[in-house]
């Protein structure tokens, strides 16, 4: 909450448990999208994502205040890590969310991180990569953002 957020409403939920009729009033959205089988939505953002897509034509330009960010988790082993299908299909809902979202006119905040269940240290190296580019643009200090190291309360 540094960097001029102190007074900032967070929520934390699950993406099907979120209105997509209210996301056009939100300023800012970061999206943490898990990746389930072979490339599709896990259960609790599958309906989320289904209802935006549905809506996209309502929507279409409505989004221009919003900022989002996504960070997407995925498991290279079920193609092949550097194999076509892997490129296609790795983290694929968080990427898909992410061109929806811009097509829909809300502005990328930082670029898409991805974290990958195969890395030496999962998903740990990716997500900390992008968390310190997200704080970063936010003016946030990681010392004193959620205790430093501690990504607080799940």
């Amino acid at each position: 909450r540094n960097g001029g957020f102190a007074n900032s409403s967070v929520r934390c939920c699950t993406a099907d448990s979120f209105d997509v009729g209210a996301i056009a009033n939100e300023p800012m959205i970061v999206f943490c999208i898990a990746t389930a089988g072979k490339g599709e939505f896990c259960g609790n953002g599958r309906t989320f994502y289904e209802k935006l897509l549905a809506r996209a034509d309502e929507f279409k330009g409505t989004f221009t205040s919003v900022k989002y960010c996504v960070f997407g988790l995925g498991d290279s082993h079920y193609w092949g890590k550097g194999t076509e299908e892997s490129r296609i299909n790795f983290a694929k809902p968080a990427r898909d969310l992410d061109d929806l979202m811009e097509s829909l006119g809300a502005t990328r905040f930082i670029p898409t991180g991805f974290g990958d269940d195969q890395d030496v240290d999962q998903y740990h190296t990716g997500f900390g990569e992008w968390k310190s580019q997200l704080y970063s643009r936010l003016g946030v200090e990681a010392a004193t953002a959620a205790a430093g190291d501690d990504d607080g309360p799940v």
